[in-house]
């Protein structure tokens, strides 16, 4: 069994492995940083830390609504290299994963969003794509 925080962009369901989360936060204030690529929203002050604040719907290139970043919620994420938070519009969840629950991800799938895919956890609601962080931040430039 494998525990997750799974959480929604637009209408699709992901998840990123426990081990990867140090905290769940409401979204401090950002401050924009010039330059930066369009699925950064800039740089916050989480608990004297400084992380890049990264719009995984936006690097993703999902269309959702923009809700006021004051309702939003940043997943920090625990990486020795990286210190970045992704912030998500609704409150994420942990979930515990059997083994007979995963499956792999289509050999097909190389878009932009399936190359980062682990696996994929089958689930009552529908599919989870199973993200991997280190897939995801391996392309990324963060502070």
């Amino acid at each position: 069994m494998q525990t997750v925080i799974v959480f929604q962009l637009a209408e699709q369901s992901f998840a990123l492995s426990i081990d990867y989360i140090r905290e769940i936060v409401l979204t401090p204030i950002i401050t924009p940083l010039p330059l930066a690529p369009a699925h950064y929203g800039g740089v916050a002050n989480v608990r004297g830390k400084v992380l890049a604040i990264m719009d995984l719907a936006k690097r993703f290139g999902i269309t959702q609504p923009e809700l006021p970043q004051e309702r939003t919620f940043t997943l920090v994420v625990a990486h020795p290299t990286h210190s970045i938070g992704f912030q998500v519009q609704q409150m994420p969840y942990t979930l515990n994963v059997q083994d007979d629950q995963i499956e792999n991800a289509p050999a097909f799938a190389q878009d932009a969003l399936m190359q980062f895919c682990k696996a994929l956890i089958k689930h009552e609601k529908g599919l989870i794509v199973w993200l991997d962080l280190p897939a995801l931040l391996e392309k990324e430039v963060v502070v």
